[in-house]
């Protein structure tokens, strides 16, 4: 699997505990010009996610639950809140 690709599986999970939530969010940067053109234009190196101001708390608890669930079925310590 490639970094794109290990990317764009973030940007999927990231998107559907949002969108649990209810939580408006866009793509932002590079990653929202490779959405929008339909492919990829080049490497990455982050990944820019959008909340609005009273949706920052949704997010820092979605993402907190998301790498608390990874780390207890991947033992994986590398993973941070």
């Amino acid at each position: 699997m490639s970094r794109s690709d290990d990317q764009f599986a973030v940007i999927a999970e990231v998107s559907a505990l949002l969108l649990n939530r209810n939580v408006e969010h866009w793509l932002g940067g590079g990653w929202a010009v490779d959405f929008r053109s339909g492919r990829i234009n080049r490497e990455h190196s982050d990944i820019d996610i959008v909340v609005a101001l009273n949706g920052r708390g949704s997010l820092t608890t979605a993402l907190g639950d998301s790498v608390a669930r990874r780390r207890r079925r991947c033992g994986n310590t590398a993973w941070r809140a």
